[in-house]
This record gives C-alpha cells, structure tokens and sequence, in this order.
C-alpha cells in the first residue's frame, strides 16, 4: 500500500480493465477467425487498387460475407500463385477464404503475371504494355478499369520502360495501400471492441462506478487488488493472457462482481457498464503499458518519503546541535 488511496483506486481500476481487454480480445480474435474480418478487410482494400470502387457500403454489398462479383481483383487472386495462399472453405460458408496478407513482392509479381497472360511482345515489358492495353480494352466480362488502368500507366511512365523500376513501383503502391489497410482493420477492431466490452461489462456486471467506490472504502479489497496488480505487471502480456481466467476469477471474488441479485438496469449501472465498454475499447496494450507506469509511480513513492523522513531527522540534528 502506497498510503495514497487514489493512487490504489486507479491501479485497480487500471488492474481490471486489462485483465477485461484481454477477454474482449479473445472472443474478438475468435469471432474475427470464424467471419474472416482480417481477410474481408484486406480484400477490400485490394479491390480499391485493382478496381474503380472507391465507397464501401454494407447495403450494396450483399455479397460481403458469401460470393463476390467477377472483377480484376478477382482474377487476381484466382491465380494459381495467390490462390495457393488460401485456405479452402465450403462454398457460400460463413468463415471467409482467401489470405489475409501478401508480400509486396508477391503482389507485384502476380500483378505483372496476370498483366502479361494477355499481352503480346517479344521481351516482358512489351508484354506488360500491352497486358494493360488489352485488359483495359475489353468489351465484356472482367476487364481492367479506368482509375485503375490509368494508375498502372502512370507506374509503367516513371519506370521508363524498367521492368525492375516498375516492380519497385508497384510494391512501393502496395505497401502505401497495407498501411491504410493496417489503419483501417484497427478501427474496426476498436469498433468491435466496443460492442464486445459492453456485451461483457453488462454479462459480468463489471461497473466502473461501482468498481471505484468500493476500492476507495475497502481497503482488504483495495490492498489485495493492488498486489494482483503488482503481480501481473511483472509479466509479460502474452503470459498474462494465458492465465486471464485465474486472474478473472479471483478479482471477480475480491471485488464481488457477477450477478448475484436480479439485474438491476439503471441509469447509475449502464453509465458505469458504458464507461467499462470505452475503457475495453481502447485495448490491453494501452492499459499493460498503463499500469506498469502507474506501478513505477506507486513503487517510488515510499521511497520518496523514506528521504524526506531522513532529511527531517538531518534538520532536527542541525537545529540541536
């Protein structure tokens, strides 16, 4: 104990919106492998490079989560070379088919293998040059669209006729594109976190509000959560993952969460589950990393008042002497 109630009260409540992040992020992780969210999102950023698609709409997207439209996103990953990434699922199955991730090399070199599959020339560029023009020139089924026709173009020009340059450039426009990629998968996952944390704050009765007064009266409760919480920041976060349902589990006892008489819905109990849902959204790295500061903090603070003690008992010698 710190002597600082405060200090305890945010440490626990700190404590237990990690050990909560942590169970958010497991039924996350295992609803995100049934549906395919990692590979879903990436391939609709794919079909913003290799299509003319620019607005993603779940009601004109009926197709999200079975077949899709034929498309030159489509053909690209239907090659032998990106389709052996993919794990094979039952048609119109509701977990998802297709990777989740690809090189930039890989990319560039299944691009340009699609592109020169219908081009004609005696040396690859030629056949790249006219795998465009062909592509673009379609008049039915899958052809290779305006927007997307015209960027490939403006590559092939700067690479001044350098198939190499040009594959740099490509993988150069991938990379660009993962990183919003990267951007967007992580603003979904906030999302989801959110719906999650409150389908657990509410299941688990997990009240901020409530959390917070009973730390700050009791301190049996406040004392044994702040050594679990010492504990734990100690680990690693993966280990701490591992042994989530321990640590539930015995805070759960400690802090008397759960439902132990009939739901009560007010308007305290909801602002208090609300605030419990944000705080899970916000993940468990932020609050491992979090909780190590504040345990710095609390760990230098005894030893902070050991010195004025000391530089007390200095001053009343002096005063003696």
């Amino acid at each position: 104990m710190t002597g600082s109630i405060a200090l305890d009260v945010v440490i626990g409540l700190l404590f237990i919106y990690l050990l909560y992040s942590l169970l958010a992020t497991i039924i996350f992780e295992f609803i995100s492998e049934i549906i395919g969210i990692r590979t879903r999102v990436f391939e609709y950023y794919l079909k913003l490079m290799l299509t003319d698609h620019d607005k993603f709409s779940f009601r004109n997207q009926a197709n999200w989560f079975y077949s899709k439209p034929k498309d030159f996103r489509t053909e690209f990953l239907n090659q032998p070379s990106i389709k052996n990434l993919t794990k094979h699922r039952r048609k119109n199955s509701l977990i998802k088919s297709g990777p989740s991730y690809l090189s930039s090399q890989t990319f560039s070199e299944g691009l340009i293998d699609l592109l020169v599959s219908e081009g004609n020339g005696d040396n690859e560029l030629k056949r790249i040059e006219s795998g465009i023009k062909v592509w673009k020139e379609k008049t039915d089924g899958v052809k290779l669209e305006e927007k997307t026709s015209k960027q490939l173009e403006r590559l092939m020009q700067k690479a001044n006729g350098d198939v190499d340059r040009f594959k740099i450039a490509l993988e150069d426009w991938f990379n660009a594109t993962m990183e919003r990629c990267a951007g967007g998968f992580k603003q979904i996952t906030q999302q989801c976190l959110i719906i999650i944390g409150l389908f657990v704050a509410i299941s688990f009765n997990v009240n901020s509000i409530y959390i917070a007064q009973k730390l700050a009266t009791n301190s049996t409760a406040r004392e044994q959560i702040s050594i679990m919480a010492e504990n734990v920041s100690k680990r690693e976060l993966e280990e701490i993952k591992l042994n989530a349902k321990e640590n539930l589990e015995n805070a759960n006892e400690v802090l008397g969460l759960g439902w132990k008489d009939p739901c009560d819905i007010s308007w305290k109990n909801f602002i208090g589950w609300l605030i419990t849902a944000f705080a899970i959204s916000l993940g468990s790295p932020f609050w491992f990393d979090l909780l190590n500061k504040f345990m710095r903090l609390r760990t230098s603070i005894p030893a902070a008042t050991s010195t004025n003690g000391e530089q007390n008992k200095e001053q009343q010698k002096d005063i003696k002497g």
